[in-house]
């Protein structure tokens, strides 16, 4: 009686080529990547201009924007 079981030739090399195939995709995905962990402020305001009193209202009405979306999502889900 045979306890040991083995893939058939084909399934194993299969499964090889299945991950020789996802390893060559990682491997592409990591060469395109070049610039991974350089971040870019696509904001209108730079982080400069954070202190200009001229641009006060637009902080404020960004604030005030992103609270009344999260509290409108609060609300939604814990009624």
């Amino acid at each position: 009686m045979n306890t040991h079981h083995e893939l058939p030739i084909a399934a194993a090399a299969a499964m090889k080529l299945g991950l020789i195939a996802t390893f060559a995709a990682f491997v592409c995905s990591l060469s395109a990547c070049n610039d991974v962990l350089s971040v870019s402020n696509p904001g209108a305001i730079q982080e400069g201009q954070l202190g200009d009193p001229a641009l006060k209202q637009l902080i404020v009405n960004g604030a005030v924007g992103e609270f009344q979306y999260a509290y409108g999502q609060y609300a939604q889900w814990s009624a």
